[in-house]
């Protein structure tokens, strides 16, 4: 299984428990579109979704659009809260796994690079352990499993918050009868509500933000021009403790000082606090490539994790990552037991 990563996870603060006043619905947006989708995904906002394109004999449709105001299954849907218009889709304690859409990759790209997703949502529990998954299956073969966590310290219990997630994807090996899934994962038994989710599929040639009232929802790196991703061509395991990282302990600033890559060619790999794709840099300062922080021994991405340091290692590039936990006497950020801190040495194929 291959996992490709996040490149933006954000969460803004909106209102209150008692302050926010959903605006009404725009009259463009009171139609909607019928995909098959389980409800309340069942019934799209037309206008937002309304942007296709032919490659072919194909009809590609990139963006996608709930507002969460219409289903066939109206008791999908709560009118107890919404950021928007009247209603909002409920998910209460009892559901472990939201409904969820379905699409197959020749429906949604041409060559898909990107699936970009955002929504508001609101809960009034103290602490909320929710995942975003994203899965893609060719027939009963999974080929990627992407999950990102809502982080505890950007949590704000009786507010609404927005929710953005990218995913970068290499789609130049699909055949195009891949079936993208996406769903919450409501691992606490939470109750809460989610409102105005936006889905947007970026192709080679027809990127999603482009189109109609497509939104760009994340993009970091703030360029149209699809950078590779490194790969990677050596691994070794390291000890966190042995570079000061131990259970318990305490957390080590954040720095962003780009970390010198071994060798003559002087490339440098940046991390920006927060995101889970490294950028490489040449001698001049310009961005030759994308690297992700997959661990091939444990199946998982280390910049997912919610601290991450970088560090010059004689035979490669040296990757801590750890999640933060709150020490309950002193009050103060320690190094989380679990998931467990872990570390490994990375050396690239030759950069482009």
């Amino acid at each position: 299984m291959v996992a490709w990563p996040l490149l933006l996870l954000a969460l803004a603060a909106c209102g209150s428990r008692d302050q926010h006043i959903p605006p009404p619905i725009a009259a463009t947006d009171v139609a909607t579109r019928t995909f098959g989708d389980d409800a309340p995904f069942d019934q799209a906002c037309a206008h937002r979704s309304s942007a296709q394109f032919m490659v072919g004999t194909r009809t590609i449709i990139p963006n996608l659009h709930w507002d969460m105001e219409d289903s066939a299954e109206p008791g999908r849907l709560s009118d107890a809260h919404a950021y928007s218009g009247r209603r909002s889709m409920h998910i209460p304690d009892d559901m472990e796994y939201s409904p969820g859409v379905c699409r197959l990759v020749k429906d949604v790209a041409d060559t898909l690079q990107h699936i970009s997703t955002g929504f508001w949502s609101y809960s009034e529990e103290d602490s909320l352990r929710l995942t975003l998954v994203i899965t893609i299956k060719r027939g009963e073969e999974q080929l990627h499993w992407f999950g990102k966590d809502v982080r505890r310290d950007e949590y704000t219990p009786g507010r609404w918050q927005r929710f953005n997630a990218s995913f970068p994807v290499d789609g130049s090996t699909f055949t195009g009868e891949e079936r993208i899934c996406l769903y919450l994962w409501n691992r606490a038994g939470s109750e809460l509500f989610v409102d105005d989710w936006d889905l947007v599929f970026r192709s080679t040639r027809i990127p999603g933000w482009r189109a109609a009232p497509g939104i760009d929802l994340e993009q970091a790196a703030r360029t149209r021009e699809a950078l590779p991703f490194v790969k990677i061509d050596h691994v070794r395991s390291a000890d966190p403790v042995a570079h000061g990282i131990r259970v318990g302990g305490p957390v080590p600033p954040v720095t962003a000082v780009p970390v010198a890559m071994p060798g003559p060619a002087g490339h440098t790999l940046h991390l920006a606090e927060g995101a889970a794709v490294g950028l490489l840099r040449d001698r001049s300062g310009k961005a030759k490539g994308l690297f992700r922080a997959w661990h091939p021994l444990i199946g998982r991405d280390l910049f997912t994790f919610e601290r991450c340091h970088l560090e010059a290692a004689e035979d490669g590039i040296l990757i801590i990552a750890h999640d933060v936990d709150t020490d309950p006497t002193s009050g103060l950020p320690i190094v989380a037991a679990e998931p467990a801190p872990l570390a490994y040495v990375v050396q690239l194929e030759a950069h482009p």
